[in-house]
């Protein structure tokens, strides 16, 4: 009888334990996958800045001219020199 029993729990502490180690490899696949995904969204999200800060400094050289003529429209009576 006492061998019965330790063997029934010796089998219940394998699946026990095969279930953690499942679970375990489980949790670290899905660690991997958001780590993968993070690291994605950090790649693209430098690539967007990246994009806009050339865009931006682009059109300085616009803004300036704008900004210098509209200041000169204003600092001249009737917005003629």
């Amino acid at each position: 009888m006492k061998q019965a029993r330790a063997k029934v729990y010796a089998e219940q502490e394998a699946a026990r334990k095969k279930l953690l180690d499942e679970r375990a490899a489980l949790v670290r696949a899905s660690r991997n996958l958001a780590a993968a995904e993070v690291s994605a969204a950090k790649e693209k999200v430098a690539k967007e800045v990246a994009t806009a800060k050339r865009e931006l400094e682009a059109g300085v050289p616009q803004l300036a001219a704008e900004i210098a003529k509209r200041v000169m429209e204003t600092a001249t009576p009737g917005g003629a020199r």
